[in-house]
């Protein structure tokens, strides 16, 4: 059997630090069944399996052979479009598995490979910056074809509703792709069931934007009103919108031009977006970009001329009406007779009672006797403490009426028991301590259910101050839950957000994080003074850019770090290119940057330069040649362990620093005209 000795262009510190994404554990595997969907062949058929120690995903996809299994662990690498699959970008199976666990082993074959191949990574929490070196092994072939992923060494405790809330977050996430026989997906065994929405009432929509390129960006859907809320699977609600990009689920539970208030929590629809762009991991779509501001502007112009708030509202009193009506026809008998007097059908203690309780000439006494239609419910035959009763007190299918005989009927009464909360997952003292930057879902800590057990949608509001993973602090989280009978309950829970990387002199470190929300971006005319031609390299150079001027640093701070390593290396690569050199890969990217420096401080022919803004089209100056030489001599500027992380999963200030250093070497790459 072959050994392959491959070298990754990413350090082993860089892979691991990708995984500090604010995921959820059914958003991390979703990335795995991206993958096993998109190389399908026929039916995907994809087994998940949440032990307590490890995670083992497996799939009948197409598997990969060596250069596809290289280009998966490869950030920014990736045989997706964007347009033609539920992926994308490339950063999907490392994010996912960095973010679930510090050891990963994947197998995989094509059914033409003869052998499989074995490869496993592990979190040694190493420090140096030089390119990964790994090994591939061949291994006999146990299958036709496909991909083994196990992931061990977790990152994350499990909780007891694990299962529950992936099998829950997959049903929504892949629903159309279940539904229409394009995936099996098992968790744990149990198969997953597509999540079908029931509407009471509902509207349909559909209308096109355009982006900044102009091209069209589709939109469509539905709004509605939920027939059965009561029926959610998970703590997080089923109500607001379901937001789709390219058919797969982006979101859930969210409000788009309709205010998250109670009289509009049946509210349920469907959004369904094409060809809009989202951010890395693909879990939000890209806010500020033209066609999503066009999409809520047509939107809610949309709810507007078709009166959808006044629908919406019109449609849940209807129902709720509805229900209590049923509610009040199954939850208590008919009684002809008035309460201790006359001659009554069943009343209460009087007179000559047919099924009266404790008076008069009563058929059917308290406590003997035959009665017809005893106390609250049903047609009972039998007294309360004895005979036999059909239909006795608070009843359903029972056995016995209220301490004796035998019952069988009545329908089983609404006690009037309003919703309970309760805390879970370590929330139980009503405290919950997390570190500062970590995963974080609200969600996770409190569970509602109905007086019957039925899991009920939970709306959370801030106390005070809006609650910030990234900021030290105390902050109160309101949670409400109202059943289908209007009930509602309220308990607050506090987070305290800590710092691990404070000293017991309650000093911070020096190592905080003070960076605009957009501070890696070019500008317009910055971008416009770049070239670009047809090709691989182009297009990825082009697509990174356009990530980083999108991405908010203080929600993606490792998305935005990563990809601004990947752009230094895409800026050489080009330069590369153009001077007709040879990128040296093993000899790290910081040689390569100096040996392309070296180049761009020469005056060039007038034909190698397309629009320089540079004096005399020199693309690097004397001035900025010899303030970016000072700031490579002084930061060595590639190395990871500064560029990206410091201590406890935090990241300084410093990137600016290199941001501002590396930024006339990047821009004088990206304005050579090859």
């Amino acid at each position: 059997m072959k050994v392959y000795n491959v070298e990754l262009p990413i350090s082993s510190k860089l892979f691991w630090t990708m995984g500090n994404q604010n995921l959820t554990l059914g958003r991390a595997i979703s990335e795995f069944i991206d993958n096993s969907f998109d190389a399908r062949v026929g039916t995907a058929k994809v087994t998940v399996e949440l032990l307590d120690k490890e995670i083992i995903v497996v799939d009948n996809s197409i598997g990969m052979e060596l250069t596809t299994l290289v280009k998966a662990l490869t950030p920014a690498e990736s045989d997706k479009t964007l347009d033609s699959t539920v992926g994308g970008y490339g950063f999907g199976l490392k994010t996912a598995s960095a973010f679930l666990g510090n050891h990963l082993e994947i197998i995989t074959a094509t059914s033409y490979m003869e052998n499989a191949l074995h490869v496993k990574l592990l979190n040694k929490n190493e420090l140096n910056n030089d390119n990964w070196k790994i090994e591939v092994e061949e291994v006999p072939k146990l299958f036709d074809q496909g991909t083994i992923i196990k992931i061990e060494k977790l990152s994350r405790p499990r909780y007891k509703n694990d299962a529950e809330n992936a099998k829950s977050h997959f049903s929504k996430t892949f629903s159309k792709f279940i539904q229409d026989g394009e995936l099996e997906l098992l968790v744990d065994n149990q198969q997953v069931e597509p999540y079908i929405f029931d509407p009471y009432w509902s509207e349909e929509f559909s209308f096109s934007v355009f982006n900044m390129s102009g091209q069209s960006c589709n939109v469509s859907g539905w709004v509605g009103v939920s027939r059965s809320p009561e029926n959610s699977t998970t703590s997080k609600t089923d109500n607001g919108f379901h937001l789709y990009l390219n058919g797969r689920l982006l979101d859930y539970g969210i409000w788009i031009g309709l205010d998250r208030h109670p009289e509009m929590r049946l509210l349920v629809g469907e959004i369904h977006l094409q060809n809009f762009r989202s951010n890395v991991t693909k879990t939000e779509i890209i806010s500020d970009s033209q066609e999503y501001i066009m999409f809520e502007e047509s939107f809610i112009e949309w709810l507007k001329k078709n009166n959808i708030r006044k629908l919406i509202d019109k449609n849940t009193k209807e129902l709720i009406k509805s229900r209590k009506n049923a509610a009040k026809g199954t939850n208590g008998g008919t009684a002809a007779g008035g309460t201790n007097g006359g001659t009554a059908a069943g009343g209460t203690n009087g007179g000559t009672a047919a099924g009266g309780t404790n008076g008069g000439t009563a058929t059917g006494g308290t406590n003997g006797g035959t009665a017809t239609g005893g106390t609250n419910g049903g047609t009972a035959t039998g007294g309360t403490n004895g005979g036999t009763a059909t239909g006795g007190t608070n009843g359903g299918t029972a056995a016995g009426g209220t301490n004796g005989g035998t019952a069988t009927g009545g329908t089983r009464q609404n006690p009037k028991k309003p919703p309970e909360l309760k805390f879970v997952n370590g929330a139980e003292s009503s405290t919950v301590f997390l570190n500062i930057s970590s995963y974080f879902n609200a969600n996770d800590f409190v569970e509602a259910r109905d007086y019957i057990g039925n899991l009920l949608p939970l709306t959370i509001s801030h106390k005070s101050n809006v609650m910030d993973i990234n900021n030290e602090g105390e902050y109160q989280l309101t949670y409400t839950a109202i059943d289908y009978l209007l009930q509602k309950t309220s308990k607050e829970l506090t987070f305290v957000i800590v710092d691990p990387n404070k000293s017991q002199n309650n000093q911070e470190k020096k190592y905080s994080v003070n960076v605009t929300a957009h501070y890696f971006r070019f500008t317009k005319q910055e971008y416009d003074s770049f070239r670009f031609r047809t090709g691989d390299l182009s297009s990825k150079i082009q697509e990174v850019i356009k990530e980083l001027n999108n991405l908010e640093f203080n929600t993606n701070k490792i998305a935005v770090v990563s990809l601004f390593r990947i752009l230094v290396e895409l800026c050489c690569r080009k330069a590369c290119v153009f001077y007709d050199v040879t990128f040296n890969e093993k000899s790290g990217l910081s040689s390569n940057v100096h040996m392309t420096f070296d180049r761009l401080r020469n005056k060039l022919p007038q034909n190698k330069v397309g629009n320089s803004r540079f004096l005399n089209d020199i693309p690097l100056n004397d001035k900025l040649a010899k303030e970016f030489n000072n700031f490579i001599k002084k930061d060595s500027v590639i190395d990871l362990l500064n560029l990206y992380m410091h201590t406890e999963r935090r990241i300084s200030d410093q990137v600016k620093d290199y941001w501002d250093g590396m930024k006339p070497y990047m821009m004088a790459c990206l304005m050579l005209s090859s």
